[in-house]
């Protein structure tokens, strides 16, 4: 299995379960770790497709982070209390995933 396919899997499975405002303050950590720019954030945000949301996410995992610290992160922060949905700029939000 190639290494992208090994992200991709690790995050659909993590996304599949989530929440909508799970899956922002996902991105919302992706932002802050700067391994998104607000503009993609905000597109991310706005993408109906849950495969495609996926593809992007691991593509920006396999060329700018460490994939296995994001996932860490995740880990940890399910053991916390969700965050209520924030806005951040990005009208159009529709919170499908």
């Amino acid at each position: 299995m190639s290494h992208f396919q090994s992200i991709l899997t690790r995050v659909q499975t993590l996304l599949s379960s989530r929440q909508p405002s799970q899956v922002q303050a996902f991105l919302d950590h992706l932002l802050e770790e700067q391994l998104l720019s607000k503009e993609y954030h905000c597109a991310l945000l706005q993408e109906p497709d849950g495969e495609a949301l996926a593809r992007k996410i691991s593509l920006t995992l396999l060329e700018k982070g460490d994939p296995d610290w994001v996932f860490l992160w995740w880990a940890w922060s399910e053991l916390q209390a969700p965050e209520v949905e924030r806005d951040l700029d990005c009208s159009g939000h529709n919170g499908k995933w």
